[in-house]
């Protein structure tokens, strides 16, 4: 395919080619203060939900998976690499599990890696297997302001705004990015409720931009 000065386009790369890039994908130096502080997110969310199953859809390096074990919450974990040992091994498209099967499914920076076409039946998907909740987080892509302060006597504070790139430049390991031409957060929200989930919250991730948190009630 080729882009509008006649340059060939790069195709992202297939989801079983993905995994096979040990120096994203397993996981070396993958980690920094910005991840750390997305996995805080996570976390918080799922124990405000008080769930006693979660089943965790992308196990990445264990970390989410160990904690919440920590606090006592049963937690099973799918993936499409086996090398990182999860509990199950499969594709999001086609889970093997039964209707309300877990309390609370965690779903977190793993769409944007199958085509958007497939979207909206995966929500349905995560729809049929959650009993209650669904805490997703998604890639977020804009220009951005961000602003955090901490005065006696108030919480710390954070505010960030967002401006979309009116464009849609593919990434190697992502098939689509929220706020990128055609996949404005509107039309997120709008296949979010399609899929007949409420959206509870919506959350940013101190220090990190990129990653922008939809917290889901069945």
């Amino acid at each position: 395919m080729e882009n509008k000065k006649g340059k060939k386009e790069k195709k992202p790369l297939e989801d079983g080619n993905i995994i096979k890039n040990k120096d994203f994908y397993l996981y070396q130096n993958y980690e920094d203060i910005k991840r750390w502080n997305s996995y805080f997110i996570q976390v918080t969310s799922v124990l405000e939900l008080k769930p006693k199953s979660v089943l965790e859809i992308g196990k990445g390096l264990g970390f989410v998976e160990s904690y919440l074990k920590s606090k006592k919450i049963n937690v099973k974990t799918l993936d499409i690499n086996e090398k990182l040992k999860p509990d199950y091994v499969g594709d999001i498209r086609n889970m093997p599990f039964k209707k309300n099967q877990y309390d609370l499914v965690l779903c977190c920076e793993v769409l944007e890696h199958i085509p958007f076409s497939d979207f909206r039946s995966v929500l349905k998907e995560i729809y049929r297997i959650t009993k209650k909740y669904c805490v997703l987080s998604l890639p977020y892509h804009a220009l951005h302001f961000w602003l955090a302060f901490k005065l006696p006597g108030i919480k710390f504070k954070e505010v960030i705004i967002r401006i979309p790139f009116f464009k849609n430049k593919k990434t190697k390991y992502h098939y689509w990015e929220m706020g990128k031409l055609g996949y404005g957060i509107k039309k997120i929200r709008k296949i979010i409720k399609s899929c007949k989930f409420k959206i509870l919250k919506e959350k940013n991730v101190p220090l990190n931009e990129r990653h922008y948190f939809f917290i889901l009630e069945k």
